[in-house]
């Protein structure tokens, strides 16, 4: 946080002229922010955060804070989800800490250079917001387990999580309970509870 301090208040264009890093880019904004983060290698994050069990989000958002996007976890695989418990839940597992980089802008890449970057923070959920999750993770896999894989609740129904599709593209499927092959699917943190996070502590 001391290394990205300076570059709070800053564009993610006039960074990446700073840096050399090319526009064209792959991960064009997260390279920008891994190396505003201190790292030198800016292709993945520092392997610290995985073993310190930080998860590290970008999000950019309007100034309304209201994210122009979800945000993602890996895609599950829908027998695997419908055998586990809460307890042993691969989610459970990522959603200890984050690390919440946010910029506001304006949507699309094509809009990336004039993101500015705002102040950076960490988050675990409360006890109240854990038993939200769980609670809402527990419907999705009772969904799946009935064989409703394939047409879940929406992210309008919930408060904390969503599941929607994370695949290269309709081919990209998975085995479901009952229903057999389904696109793959992922977690989502919703969109309204990261706007209240970046109301609470991210300066907006």
């Amino acid at each position: 946080l001391r290394a990205y301090e300076p570059n709070v208040g800053r564009t993610v264009g006039e960074l990446a002229r700073a840096m050399g890093i090319d526009a064209g880019s792959k991960q064009y904004v997260s390279r920008v922010v891994r190396r505003a983060l201190g790292q030198v290698r800016t292709e993945a994050w520092a392997r610290e955060f995985d073993e310190l069990g930080i998860t590290v989000k970008t999000v950019v958002a309007g100034p309304d804070a209201l994210p122009h996007e979800a945000i993602p976890f890996p895609a599950f695989r829908y027998r695997e989800l419908a055998g586990e418990t809460w307890e042993e839940s691969d989610l459970r597992d990522r959603i200890g800490r984050f690390l919440f980089l946010p910029m506001v802008g304006r949507r699309g890449l094509a809009n990336a250079d004039d993101a500015v970057l705002r102040r950076p923070f960490f988050w675990s959920p409360s006890s109240s917001d854990r038993t939200g999750i769980e609670r809402e993770w527990t419907m999705f896999r009772d969904e799946i387990i009935a064989g409703r894989a394939d047409r879940l609740p929406t992210a309008a129904s919930t408060t904390y999580i969503h599941v929607r599709p994370k695949a290269a593209d309709s081919k990209d499927t998975d085995l479901a309970p009952i229903v057999g092959p389904v696109v793959k699917k992922a977690f989502w943190l919703n969109k309204g509870l990261i706007q209240r996070l970046l109301r609470e502590h991210g300066g907006w």
